[in-house]
């Protein structure tokens, strides 16, 4: 670990520790129990108290309307807030009342008001009703952790690091404030500046690790690179002043703090997903290493997660009403991002983002297809029945299954050869090769005739030029190049025959002199092609030209070239027409 990383877990540690003293400064702090809605960061929009969330005894009712606390307004207790003077009254202490003025069904009420201490219990039913958001934070924070420990030096892995304390401190925040709020983080001294303080920094990380991200991942940009210093300042520290303007120039008029800052915000965060983009698709122009397209492909479905994710947490606050499922997919969704990231940073079985964006175009639009089908005929079959025959109910929705599962294999077949017809022209043509090589190796009894059939499909397959055919019987002397044939009592045949599919060559751990050979000539992958549990062939697979590694399609496509070519070819040897 270098200085650079040494500074940055400081301030990761530090700011994670002030939002650790914000929540646990949270508990200490006296409350009327209540929680209450309308409560935002403007003194214009009234607290309405809405749940008594410590179940404890209050002349507080649901629907009040706070209009003072011990004789000050809720405008002027805004007002100390946003201009950094709060003070609490005498009064404000656990055990004692303090005097309320609220509005009752139009009509003001004067109440006397008991504090009490925050509980245990209320952190387990806050924990219970904010699980998405703490499955989201939690997933972030870890995945963050995991990342920047393994890979301390990497620039993306340091600010993923304070993307992910900024996860945790965000829970912080927003879990107890904005879910739950009460008057005393208006009130203390030391709760409302640091609330203020932790906001705008949270709003600045977000913003600004986005932003990094894509500048700086896979290769930073030139300017990047040669104005090192003052870009890190720019990105990091731009967003933060910017907020602060926002909230220097509320102070004079506290009531435009909230729409001042959330002005600001909105400003950066649509910037940020703008200059992202841009970033991406330059990047995409200007890349042509193959390994950093596929960490570009993992990085914008990681974020295309994390932007959808983000929609459906609003959908879900704004018009389902918290929703559960949709709160769920949401998490599912968000935590994609991180993992997402880390895969790209790891490089870890890179090129198996092809497959899930190959599956994702084809599944999204099959199940948008027989969703559409569903709500299209679904009120028009229902009325049909019930008027015809009289039948509703429980046999609609089983007519409704039967026509899925007989249409859902159809419509994915024509949507998969169109996908691949279209966007995955070499796994296509792959496709059609194998298909051609089924039909046809039944009827070639000719051994070398069919190994040439073999040895084509397969670097048809893997566009690997260096690829050939190894057969299982006598032992060869070693001459150099690639081996023609390897014993069948040789080490390597028998680990491959007890792991069987498609085997990396650098996972493999025998010792052979074959396998020697095999990495001697750069070979990728080892296929084994068998006929009645007996192996009789190893398909060495070579490297790429282009450098692009191997994905999950690939390694199935070769696998049932195995499974089509073994027994045609123990066929054709058993001919003796070799």
């Amino acid at each position: 670990m270098d200085l650079v990383s040494v500074l940055v877990l400081t301030v990761a540690v530090v700011y994670g520790a002030l939002g650790l003293f914000y929540v646990l400064y949270y508990f200490s702090l006296p409350s009327d129990g209540w929680t209450v809605s309308g409560f935002a960061t403007s003194s214009d929009k009234p607290i309405v108290y809405n749940k008594n969330r410590l179940g404890v005894d209050s002349p507080l009712e649901s629907g009040d309307i706070l209009v003072s606390v011990d004789g000050v307004s809720v405008k002027d207790i805004f007002r100390s807030w946003t201009s950094l003077r709060s003070r609490p009254s005498a009064g404000w202490q656990a055990g004692r009342t303090v005097p309320y003025v609220v509005r009752r069904n139009g009509t003001l009420v004067s109440l006397d008001v008991p504090l009490y201490h925050r509980t245990v219990s209320l952190a387990g039913k806050i924990a219970r009703d904010a699980w998405a958001e703490l499955a989201i934070g939690i997933g972030i924070a870890c995945i963050g952790v995991f990342v920047f420990a393994r890979r301390p030096t990497h620039p993306v892995a340091r600010a993923f690091l304070l993307f992910a304390v900024n996860q945790i401190v965000g829970l912080g925040i927003y879990t107890w404030f904005v879910g739950f709020p009460t008057l005393s983080e208006l009130l203390d001294p030391v709760a409302g500046p640091l609330l203020i303080l932790l906001l705008l920094a949270f709003y600045a990380i977000s913003i600004s690790f986005i932003i990094y991200l894509f500048l700086a991942f896979p290769e930073p940009k030139r300017w990047l690179r040669t104005h090192q210093r003052v870009s890190l300042a720019a990105i990091f520290g731009l967003p933060f002043a910017i907020n602060v303007a926002a909230f220097v120039v509320s102070m004079p008029r506290p009531t435009a703090f909230g729409v001042n800052l959330s002005l600001a915000v909105s400003v950066l965060a649509l910037a940020a997903p703008l200059i992202g983009g841009a970033a991406l698709l330059h990047s995409f122009r200007s890349v042509r290493e193959p390994f950093a397209r596929a960490q570009l492909r993992w990085l914008a479905v990681a974020f295309a997660c994390f932007a959808v994710a983000n929609i459906l947490g609003l959908v879900s606050v704004l018009l389902l009403g918290m929703n559960q499922l949709v709160r769920l997919l949401e998490a599912v969704l968000a935590n994609a991002f991180p993992i997402g990231v880390a895969v790209a940073i790891f490089r870890y079985r890179l090129f198996d983002i092809d497959v899930i964006i190959n599956r994702s175009m084809i599944y999204g639009p099959v199940t948008g297809a027989l969703g559409g089908v569903i709500i299209v005929s679904s009120n028009l079959l229902q009325l049909a029945f019930g008027e015809v025959v009289g039948v509703t109910g429980g046999w609609v929705v089983l007519i409704f299954a039967v026509a899925i599962e007989l249409l859902f294999s159809p419509l994915r077949r024509l949507v998969t050869e169109f996908v691949d017809r279209r966007f995955y022209r070499e796994k296509y043509a792959a496709s059609r090769a194998l298909a051609s090589f089924a039909e046809a190796a039944n009827e070639d009894v000719d051994a070398a005739s069919l190994r040439a059939r073999i040895v084509a499909v397969a670097m048809e397959i893997s566009q690997a030029p260096g690829s050939f055919l190894v057969h299982v019987g006598a032992a060869e002397e070693d001459t150099g190049g690639t081996p023609s044939s390897v014993a069948r009592d040789d080490p390597l045949v028998r680990e491959v025959a007890d792991r069987k599919g498609v085997m990396e060559i650098g996972k493999l751990n025998a010792v052979s002199p074959t396998l020697a050979r095999f990495r001697a000539v750069r070979v990728q992958l080892v296929v084994p092609l068998a006929a009645r549990g007996d192996i009789i062939a190893l398909l060495a697979i070579g490297p790429r030209p282009s450098g692009k590694g191997y994905s999950l399609d690939d390694r199935n496509l070769l696998k049932t070239l195995a499974l089509q070519a073994g027994p045609p070819l123990r066929l054709a040897q058993l001919t003796g027409r070799a």
